[in-house]
């Protein structure tokens, strides 16, 4: 028997609030829209679940973290003599609510479903994906989906404060897309002690060659969930020992961490779009990130 592992998370990160409550309901769903052989593979109807949170508005500061997954199992086996194909189709939908005190809400959300190249950061939203596969001759396959939902409320706060910006500092890649990532630098300016931040590119331009890319420099009063919009610039010519002294700017940068230790990142630019899902892969000893 051939076991087979789809998973997709639903997280609310711990951001202070003045909200004292946040409900998370999310819908999952997998239906067989086709296959060769009539009952091969069942999927599961919609399930829908509600998370919530409460915390003590009295108290000067209280805090509550809560989670719970859930677990969808479908499959089937093949009998038939002959290699069953089959198109099954992956839905899910969220809704966010919560935040009493809608002036002061601070919260920061990502979704993950491994399925989807995206990681979603809105309130709501859904995600639908057809995937094909093959079932064959004399196999069964089992099917497991889980579902988690995690958050964290907090009371008696006031809108939070800037992350430590020196934890920013680090390598940053894409786990599903090894190769190319970010260099993420803060430095105090010259002749300043003003804090800044600078972020290089190493990847490869739309023809293969190689594209390594540098940002402005920012002075960020930053909070994690924010984003920073950065210009990227390149060098396009020169050879070894012989830099060319032409600066140009290639497009930009739009980075989100979500905390010291993974983000999103957007780059678009003259060679197109990609996005990535950030994990940090080297940060410094100093840290306060743990």
């Amino acid at each position: 028997m051939k076991k087979i592992m789809f998973f997709f998370a639903l997280v609310l990160c711990s951001d202070p609030i003045h909200a004292a409550e946040i409900s998370i309901e999310a819908c999952a769903s997998a239906t067989v829209t086709s296959a060769s052989a009539e009952g091969a593979l069942s999927g599961f109807p919609e399930e829908c679940y509600i998370l919530s949170v409460q915390t003590d508005e009295e108290a000067p500061f209280n805090s509550k973290a809560e989670s719970a997954s859930y677990q969808f199992y479908f499959g089937g086996c093949n009998s038939t003599g002959a290699d069953v194909s089959y198109t099954m189709e992956h839905n899910m939908r969220y809704t966010v609510t919560g935040g009493a005190d809608e002036e002061h809400e601070q919260r920061s959300l990502r979704i993950r479903y491994s399925l989807s190249p995206m990681t979603y950061t809105d309130y709501s939203g859904e995600f639908n994906q057809v995937n094909n596969g093959v079932i064959e001759d004399g196999l069964c396959y089992d099917f497991v989906t889980m579902l988690t939902l995690d958050a964290n409320a907090a009371s008696g706060l006031t809108p939070y404060s800037p992350f430590p910006v020196y934890d920013a500092r680090g390598l940053y890649y894409d786990p599903d897309k090894p190769g190319h990532g970010f260099d993420v630098n803060v430095h105090e300016q010259f002749q300043s002690t003003e804090a800044g931040l600078t972020a290089y590119y190493y990847g490869h331009t739309a023809d293969g060659e190689r594209l390594w890319l540098i940002s402005e420099t920012i002075s960020p009063e930053y909070r994690y969930g924010d984003a920073m919009e950065l210009k990227m610039f390149a060098v396009p010519n020169g050879v070894l020992g012989d830099p060319g002294d032409e600066v140009v700017q290639w497009g930009t940068a739009k980075i989100t961490l979500y905390d010291c230790k993974e983000g999103f990142a957007r780059l678009n630019g003259t060679d197109g779009e990609i996005q990535m899902n950030l994990e940090k892969l080297v940060t410094y000893r100093d840290s306060s990130c743990n």
